[in-house]
C-alpha cells in the first residue's frame, strides 16, 4: 500500500470519534460511515445532474450508484441556498464514504478523491443553476 494511500484513509478516518473503528471498516467493508460537519460538509446531486455538476466543478465528489447521487464535498461551515436540486448535508448527517483506492464501482466510489481542497460552493452553486436554468444570482 501507497504512503499516499495510506494518509488519505488516516485522515478520512480522524473525523470518526473512533479513528480505528472507521480504518476497520475501510480495511474489511471498502467504505466508513462518518459523521458530516467535522472536516466537511456535503451537497447531494441527484441523477446526471450531478455528473454534470461534477464535470464543471471537479473537486472531491462521491458517486452512489445505488442512491443514484454525487455527493460534493464542502467546507464544514458553507452556508448552502435552498434548492431543490442539491440536499445540504451537515452537522448530525453521515455519509458513507468510500476507501481512498475505491474508483469505481460496485458500491460508492470516488469521482475525485480528497486531495486536500474541497468543492468550492460558489462554483458548485454556479453549476447548478447553470445547468438547471435557475437564475444566477
Amino acid at each position: 500500500m501507497s504512503t499516499a494511500l495510506q494518509a488519505a484513509r488516516t485522515r478520512l478516518a480522524s473525523v470518526d470519534k473512533s479513528p480505528a473503528r472507521a480504518a476497520r471498516w475501510f480495511a474489511s467493508a471498502g467504505y466508513a460511515v462518518l459523521p458530516l460537519g467535522v472536516q466537511w460538509s456535503a451537497v447531494r446531486v441527484r441523477g446526471r445532474l450531478g455528473i454534470d455538476a461534477w464535470v464543471r466543478v471537479g473537486g472531491p465528489a462521491i458517486h452512489d450508484p445505488a442512491d443514484q447521487a454525487v455527493y460534493f464535498l464542502l467546507p464544514p461551515d458553507t452556508t448552502w441556498w435552498p434548492c431543490r436540486d442539491g440536499e445540504f448535508l451537515a452537522d448530525g448527517a453521515w455519509l458513507s464514504v468510500p476507501d481512498p483506492a475505491r474508483t469505481e464501482p460496485p458500491g460508492p466510489y470516488w469521482l475525485s478523491p480528497l486531495d486536500g481542497y474541497l468543492v468550492r460552493p460558489e462554483a458548485l452553486k454556479t453549476a447548478l443553476r447553470t445547468l438547471t436554468g435557475e437564475a444566477v444570482g
